[in-house]
């Protein structure tokens, strides 16, 4: 059995010791899409194939920029934690240090979570509605992570979040950001936008299928349309997903509890 919990730990000491800045997000939040556009943009400063737009720390070493980290630091909805354990969005893992923030609608994250656990990775078999109301994989984990987050965010030395709705809308602002980051102080505009537009969900969905990227995170692993990393990228999606009560459920969970990054 994975012990998260130590993972967690050893992340927090190595990571957060040798790492510049942070790309922090609760799974499911776009940290592919991300990773995808920054890693492109890098790799054609580099002259290298995009294939290789996930091998970020040989790149930015490579460059003379500053290294990038990106974690769910400790909030995830596979490990089991409860959400009120300590390791949940430590902030000890990047205290000191730029972060940025992807954030999403919760009923967005636990719709795909819920899929990813399912039929990617296949670590349960539980309805969704269980899912949903379990305190260490549903809504109720995703809330309280962001809750840590941001009562803690004054102990980096930067605060940014992007959500993922307006990356939706408009990617390239996201790129710009963290392209700056990383220590680059001119940014080519047309390269930002050829990489926006190669890293569209369409496209990326394929580079998926295809294998295109040679990278784990974005292995195929059955051809379940519903076992795709990349698989729906809507906003608002849950809308066509969710039972009336389970809705109703997410919705007063949210509303009591709050969420800071709305």
């Amino acid at each position: 059995m994975t012990d998260y919990r130590q993972i967690y730990r050893q992340e927090i000491e190595q990571a957060g010791a040798s790492a510049d800045c942070f790309v922090i997000s609760y799974p499911k939040s776009g940290r592919t899409w991300h990773r995808a556009m920054l890693g492109c943009y890098l790799a054609g400063l580099l002259g290298i194939p995009r294939e290789q737009a996930f091998k970020l720390g040989a790149m930015t070493d490579r460059l003379g920029l500053k290294s990038v980290h990106y974690s769910h630091n400790g909030a995830n909805f596979i490990d089991s934690l409860p959400p009120d354990d300590p390791l949940v969005a430590c902030p000890d893992l990047w205290r000191g240090k730029p972060v940025t923030l992807l954030t999403r609608d919760p009923r967005d994250i636990v719709v795909s979570a819920y899929h990813h656990a399912v039929y990617r990775s296949a670590l349960t078999e539980v309805n969704f509605s269980d899912f949903l109301r379990a305190p260490d994989t549903g809504i109720e984990k995703i809330l309280t992570t962001y809750h840590r987050l941001d009562k803690n965010r004054a102990l980096a030395s930067d605060f940014q979040v992007i959500a993922y709705e307006d990356m939706h809308n408009d990617p390239a602002p996201a790129l710009r950001a963290q392209l700056s980051i990383i220590g680059l102080t001119k940014i080519d505009e047309a390269m930002v936008q050829d990489v926006v537009e190669f890293c569209r969900f369409e496209t990326m969905k394929k580079h998926e299928a295809d294998g295109f990227y040679k990278a784990s995170v974005l292995k195929k692993t059955s051809d379940d349309p519903r076992s795709m990393k990349v698989r729906s990228g809507q906003v608002g999606g849950y809308k066509d997903f969710m039972t009336a009560d389970d809705l109703s459920y997410a919705n007063q969970l949210i509303a009591d509890m709050g969420n800071p990054f709305c």
